[in-house]
């Protein structure tokens, strides 16, 4: 039975993700409401460390982070929300993510990495006041 549950969620993991260009894999993390994605998800969005920082962050009890990342606020009020890509080397990607929050202009920047296998992974998600790999304890660059 545990096989089975097992095989099952790495089948879940592989279809978040799969095939999916940068802007897709960001644009889906914010249909899911990415800062609260089951941790048995997480690796499909995130980079493997990533994905281990952020699960175990949310195990803590009022969250190691203490705000949404796709939006850089606990509160908001969300208007005007657009996506870019951002040409970057073959093996990276940035996308821009743009809007109003209570009216005020806001950009995240959402760091992507390619793995060997072609699919694309979410390594940071940062402003100039903040970086998520910081905010969970973690270097610039981790392994994809």
């Amino acid at each position: 039975m545990k096989t089975f549950a097992f095989a099952a969620a790495m089948a879940l993991v592989a279809s978040t993700a799969a095939a999916q260009t940068p802007l897709e894999l960001v644009q889906s993390a914010y249909k899911e409401d990415g800062a609260v994605i089951e941790p048995a998800k997480l690796p499909g969005y995130y980079a493997a460390d990533l994905a281990a920082a952020l699960a175990e962050d949310q195990k803590e009890e009022d969250g190691g982070v203490g705000f949404d990342w796709l939006y850089g606020a606990q509160d908001f009020e969300i208007t005007d929300l657009a996506f870019a890509e951002e040409a970057v080397p073959p093996d990276r990607s940035q996308v821009q993510v743009r809007f109003k929050n209570f009216g005020e202009p806001k950009e995240i920047y959402w760091l992507l990495c390619r793995r060997a296998n072609g699919d694309w992974r979410i390594d940071n998600v940062m402003t100039m006041e903040w970086g998520l790999r910081e905010a969970v304890g973690l270097g610039p660059e981790g392994e994809c």
